[in-house]
């Protein structure tokens, strides 16, 4: 990615500011980027909210900035099939290419109409809250940090984090027996998720491994289901239109990647704000206040997204500087929280942050805002909170066993490795 910034884009800058900022716009989209982003986001914030890096595309790291894009939808657009032929050549050639621009998040009125009206009618808060029993079963199966016979560490990517796809397994009807197989598969396929442009050559495992989640949906899970069935998938097939097939395997794709990698990095999240802040989970057993408002803080603190997409739709401003039409604007969901105009001590994790009487979580935008808000939004909070009671109903504290590994990634905070000692609670 370029840090050369273009004539028509140039501003009077301090050459030392300049290079400070032009550094910690390199270090996102290094391996110690991925690991703490935030020393950058605050650089970049600190020096322009918005920043040039390319002759084609900025990076928007202030709250008030981001909020404008985010809540005009007439001058950003998410990149869609349309911006995609103009920007992206050949990227029809690549399925896992092609699976993303199918999805809601690629999506923009009226084509996004359809899909957002079935699934928020699906994850509404009240259907969420009368979804809370499975959510509390499987978060009591899954909150179990079962230790290594040898060194008595336990890895809560492999343990604690499954909790959301097994919630998304048995609401599209999955057999406990495929979760693996279709969760392996978008692990991979996420790889497009990434701002790659083709020909990229992650991209041929990435397209092996879409072709393979559609076909698992489109031959294991739909036939039947516009006439019988029950759940998620029936529900959708049902009201979908019999001839726009790509649309609905699309939507379903998007629904296990949105219900379960959001929360799964939500979850992981949690498990390491838990491991800094000593004596904190005991309390969240009978606290519901503070259990809300700790998923909250979460959710602020560190994002499970980190980068949303939009373009330009035509020649525009934004917070003073000109924006060419089709330029790509990456919103920071990541720098939003950290704010210190909009968050007090934004760099200190405050578990009651949110609680009855304090900052209002409505101004958190990790989950968008606007026409592009994530439906699932309410769904991930309440899988969230029952796994974290379920894990203070166990045990008493967790910390780090050693250093956290991410994802190889500046869009998702997914944990690849989070290992923990657990100590049980004390009867």
């Amino acid at each position: 990615m370029s840090s050369t910034t273009p004539d028509r884009m140039l501003e009077t800058r301090a050459p030392v500011v300049e290079f400070a900022a032009t550094n910690a716009l390199l270090d996102l989209f290094t391996p110690s980027g991925w690991v703490d982003p935030h020393r950058s986001y605050a650089a970049l914030r600190e020096h322009s909210p918005v920043y040039p890096i390319s002759s084609r595309s900025v990076l928007v790291t202030g709250y008030e900035a981001c909020s404008e894009v985010l809540l005009d939808p007439r001058r950003f657009h998410v990149p869609d099939k349309d911006y995609a032929d103009r920007a992206l050549a050949g990227w029809r050639d690549h399925p896992a290419v092609v699976a993303l621009y199918n999805i809601l998040l690629y999506q923009n009125p009226p084509d996004n109409l359809r899909a957002r009206r079935l699934l928020l009618r699906m994850f509404t808060g009240a259907n969420v809250v009368a979804l809370r029993s499975l959510f509390e079963r499987h978060a009591a199966a899954g909150a179990d940090l079962e230790p290594r016979e040898q060194d008595g560490i336990a890895d809560a990517t492999h343990s604690f984090t499954t909790i959301p796809n097994a919630v998304i397994a048995e609401l599209c009807g999955i057999p406990p027996s495929d979760i693996p197989f279709v969760f392996s598969l978008l692990d991979s396929a996420g790889f497009a998720y990434n701002p790659h442009n083709p020909p990229d050559p992650g991209l041929a495992a990435a397209n092996t491994k879409a072709e393979q989640l559609d076909a698992y949906i489109r031959n294991r899970m739909l036939p039947g289901q516009r006439h019988g069935g029950g759940g998620i998938v029936a529900e959708l097939a049902r009201d979908w239109p019999a001839e726009d097939e790509d649309g609905l395997a699309g939507t379903i794709a998007f629904l296990f990647a949105a219900g379960a990698v959001t929360t799964v990095s939500l979850l992981g999240a949690g498990i390491a704000a838990l491991c800094e802040q000593p004596g904190l989970l005991p309390r969240l057993r009978t606290d519901d206040a503070l259990l809300a408002s700790f998923v909250q803080e979460i959710v602020r603190y560190d994002p499970p997204v980190q980068l949303g997409t939009r373009f330009a739709v035509a020649d525009t401003t934004l917070n003073g500087m000109r924006i060419p039409q089709d330029t790509t604007v990456l919103v920071c969901y990541g720098a939003l929280g950290r704010d210190p105009a909009h968050f007090p001590e934004p760099d200190t994790f405050r578990a009651d942050r949110f609680r009855t009487g304090g900052v209002d979580p409505r101004r958190i935008l990790s989950f968008s805002t606007g026409t592009h808000r994530c439906v699932g939004a309410a769904f991930a909070l309440t899988v969230a909170e029952a796994a974290f009671r379920a894990l203070a109903q166990r045990y008493d504290s967790v910390r780090l066993a050693a250093p956290p590994q991410r994802e190889n990634s500046s869009v998702v905070r997914t944990f690849t490795r989070l290992e923990v000692v657990a100590e049980p609670r004390r009867k």
